[in-house]
């Protein structure tokens, strides 16, 4: 499958080892990776690695069905924001996750 101009490689849609461990927020996205993991293969490669035990993962997304839902609690998301949603909303999520 070609790739649309601009678009990220899979590569670099998840962060290397070294990259994944330093200590400091980050926010992976895989919208720009149509061949690359999808959220919820990305959320469970979080949580396989012992290194990066305690890392709040929100999934915001467009996937607002029940069934979908219950993926990313099942997974492991410690939050799950659907799109549409309220800036405040992600707020008070990354609040709640930090205190």
């Amino acid at each position: 499958m070609r790739r649309p101009p601009g678009a990220a490689s899979a590569s670099r849609c998840w962060p290397t080892r070294g990259r994944a461990r330093r200590p400091r927020a980050s926010s992976p996205s895989t919208s720009d990776c149509p061949d690359g993991p999808d959220g919820f293969t990305v959320l469970r490669r979080i949580r396989a690695d012992p290194a990066l035990t305690g890392t709040r993962v929100v999934m915001v997304t467009a996937a607002a069905q029940s069934e979908d839902v219950r993926r990313g609690t099942a997974a492991g998301a410690d939050g799950y924001l659907t799109k549409p949603f309220e800036p405040q909303e992600l707020v008070d999520t990354i609040r709640r996750l930090a205190s």
